[in-house]
């Protein structure tokens, strides 16, 4: 019997190995670019990263990578955006890109912060745009996400929005587009057998509290997520050390007896952690052992909290039987319809899923084929 299961995971992120990529190098740029700009700038790099990009067997063993998490309690991992928060030259040397017009890198607003420092102190605009320079280079050579830390006694209103996606739902606090799902599913080494990502999607809550579906409930923010963590600024784990506002950044070092959580972003990161996600799983039952199955076949899905129930099948799959969510299949003609099921809100039945025994099931397909199915609110739970 069909049951859904839907719960929340722990970090539960089965990663892909470390990706190679091509980058380019960025001009010394001292205006933002133009839209139009931007744009050309985008697809030069998409067509550079075509090119370059190709999976090799050692970064991918399918029998080890069956999911990915898109959204979590550390906000959408989804989402692709064309920007870089950093480059790279074909050296390895790190540089920091300009700004383009809707994304502002935390490197180049370091420079901006200890620019304007050196303005209110008088100084020249040729020695002002130096210390900047310097202040965006230091940034992007700050080991262990320590950039922050390069500009000294800087308060939180001074980083504005710099880092982040503005136009993502509920995006990851300084968000990394090339660790994003889109951009991860987009690559592949070209060839008659194709080798590409092929993973199950889910949610979770990947907090460091220890119970699972920690934080996926629209309440007490501040104690059911890691945005308690913006309480660590007073106390010995994330008490920065004491420095002057001054017109210069300083590169980042490490002190004896530094607190942990003092060189991070810790009280803006707050701002940045939700609600947690869920995992909602196709399971023949809820053992352990039928959870885990399920999602060895990727028959799951993720959701941002809500507790939507959902199926998607590939109806008249191989040898004429439906092939659920996760499956693989090959040379699919026209004739295949795909059937999205989801519980109805028909005459007669109760509004809410526990109430719904029995009432059946609406499937809705593309192509107007209409599809039946015996599956219930009833069997569901």
């Amino acid at each position: 019997m069909l049951k859904i299961v839907v719960a929340g995971a722990t970090a539960l992120f089965i990663s892909a190995a470390p990706l190679a990529y091509a980058q380019t190098p960025s001009a010394a740029a001292t205006e933002r670019l133009s839209i139009a700009a931007s744009n050309t700038l985008t697809d030069l790099r998409i067509d550079l990263v075509k090119a370059a990009l190709q999976l090799t067997p050692e970064q991918h063993d399918p029998s080890q990578q069956k999911l990915i998490e898109v959204y979590s309690g550390h906000g959408n991992s989804e989402e692709f955006r064309p920007y870089r928060e950093v480059e790279f030259a074909a050296d390895g040397t790190a540089s920091c890109p300009a700004p383009a017009d809707n994304y502002l890198p935390s490197c180049w607003r370091a420079g901006e912060i200890i620019e304007a420092r050196c303005r209110t102190e008088g100084g020249s605009e040729e020695d002002c745009a130096e210390r900047a320079a310097t202040a965006r280079q230091n940034y992007v050579d700050a080991a262990n996400n320590g950039g922050a830390a390069t500009v000294p006694a800087a308060k939180l209103s001074d980083w504005q929005d710099s880092g982040q996606c503005r136009d993502c739902f509920q995006p990851a606090f300084n968000f990394r587009p090339r660790s994003s799902v889109q951009y991860i599913m987009s690559l592949e080494k070209p060839s008659a057998n194709p080798l590409r990502f092929r993973f199950g999607f889910i949610g979770s809550s990947d907090n460091h509290s220890g119970r699972p579906g920690t934080g996926y409930k629209e309440v007490a923010r501040t104690e059911f997520t890691e945005t308690r963590f913006g309480t660590f600024l007073t106390t010995p784990l994330g008490k920065p050390r004491e420095r002057e506002p001054v017109a210069q950044s300083e590169r980042y070092e490490t002190h004896a007896g530094e607190a942990p959580f003092a060189a991070f972003e810790t009280e803006r990161q707050a701002s940045f952690f939700l609600n947690g996600g869920l995992a909602a799983v196709h399971a023949e039952g809820r053992s352990r052992q039928a959870i885990w199955d399920a999602m060895q076949r990727r028959e799951v899905y993720g959701t941002s909290g809500p507790h939507i129930l959902l199926w998607l099948d590939l109806l008249n799959g191989p040898e004429g039987k439906p092939s659920p969510m996760g499956s693989e299949v090959s040379n699919v003609g026209a004739t295949k319809k795909l059937g999205l099921a989801a519980l109805a809100g028909a005459a007669g039945c109760a509004a809410t899923v526990m109430d719904a025994a029995g009432c059946a099931v609406t499937i809705v397909t593309f192509g107007g084929v209409r599809i039946s199915s015996t599956r219930s609110a009833a069997r569901l739970l």
